[in-house]
C-alpha cells in the first residue's frame, strides 16, 4: 500500500505542477506515472488475493486507515484532471483527450479491482466502511472520465 500511496502522490504532484500550456515532456511524465500507478494497483490486487483472508478486524482497520489516508490525495488528483483539463489537452499530442479518458478508465478499473480485493478480504465488521470509501472514489472517477468525453 505504501508503493500505491507513493505513486498516487507522485502523479498528483505532476498534475499539480503542469503549466497552463502542457508540453510533450509533461505528457510523457503523466503517462509514465499513470502506468506506474496502474502497475502498482495490479500488484497490490494480486498481493491481497494471495493473502489468507479474511483479514483480522485489527488488520482490516489498519489497512482501511491507510486507504483513507491516501483517499484525499487520489480525490485531489482526479479533481486536478478536471480542473487542469485545459493544460492537459494543450499537450501537443493528437487525440490527447481520448488518451487521457482511456488512461482514467484503466486507472479506475484497476483501482476498483484493488478496492474490491481489499473489501473481500476485510473482516465483516469493516466491509461497509471500505465500500463507502470505494463509492466516494467512484463518483470522482466518473466525473473525471466524463470530463474527457
Amino acid at each position: 500500500m505504501k508503493t500505491i500511496a507513493a505513486s498516487i502522490d507522485q502523479l498528483d504532484v505532476i498534475l499539480e505542477k503542469i503549466p497552463a500550456k502542457g508540453s510533450i515532456n509533461d505528457g510523457l511524465a503523466i503517462q509514465k506515472q499513470f502506468n506506474d500507478l496502474v502497475t502498482n494497483l495490479q500488484k497490490g490486487t494480486a498481493d491481497v488475493k494471495a493473502t489468507q483472508s479474511p483479514f483480522s478486524e485489527a488488520d482490516s482497520r489498519a489497512i482501511l486507515a491507510v486507504a483513507k489516508a491516501f483517499g484525499p490525495t487520489i480525490l485531489h488528483l482526479l479533481s486536478n484532471t478536471i480542473t487542469k483539463k485545459g493544460s492537459i489537452t494543450s499537450i501537443p499530442v493528437p487525440g490527447i483527450s481520448t488518451l487521457v479518458r482511456e488512461a482514467l478508465k484503466k486507472l479506475q478499473a484497476n483501482a476498483n479491482a484493488f478496492e474490491a480485493a481489499l473489501i473481500a478480504a476485510f473482516a465483516a465488521s469493516v466491509k461497509a466502511e471500505g465500500q463507502a470509501l470505494q463509492a466516494q472514489l467512484d463518483i470522482v472517477f466518473i466525473k473525471a472520465v466524463a470530463a474527457y468525453a
